[in-house]
């Protein structure tokens, strides 16, 4: 099988051609992860934002932990998460080796099924 390397393919004899493409798995999910969780962090911000004057009414840091409810604390949880996941994602799309593909391409004008 002859082979003409071009810029980012290479055409290979009797029709078609060969693709390579450089991903990087993790950072795709971790960036795909963060978009989607943007949904969910929304609504916790709902949620903490509803009443966040009550965690500053208290005298001590203490009395104020013990003040806020307990879906606020679950809304603090959803924070945490989407951070974690932006952060992740950053980190692996700096960092991480990008995975080679190959894709064989066909050539549709060579194909049997078009023979008249």
């Amino acid at each position: 099988m002859a082979k003409l390397k071009t810029e980012d393919s290479t055409i290979v004899c009797n029709g078609g051609w060969i693709e390579e493409c450089r991903r990087k798995p993790r950072a795709l999910l971790f960036t795909v992860l963060t978009l989607f969780w943007m949904f969910p962090s929304l609504g916790a911000l709902v949620i903490i934002g509803r009443d966040f004057a009550r965690w500053f009414r208290e005298p001590t840091l203490l009395a104020g932990f013990r003040a806020v409810a307990f879906e606020e604390w679950v809304g603090l949880g959803i924070l945490a998460i989407h951070v974690i996941f932006g952060t992740l994602a950053m980190h692996f799309r700096r960092n991480e080796c990008p995975k080679e593909s190959v894709i064989v391409v066909e050539n549709p004008d060579v194909s049997l099924n078009k023979l008249y």
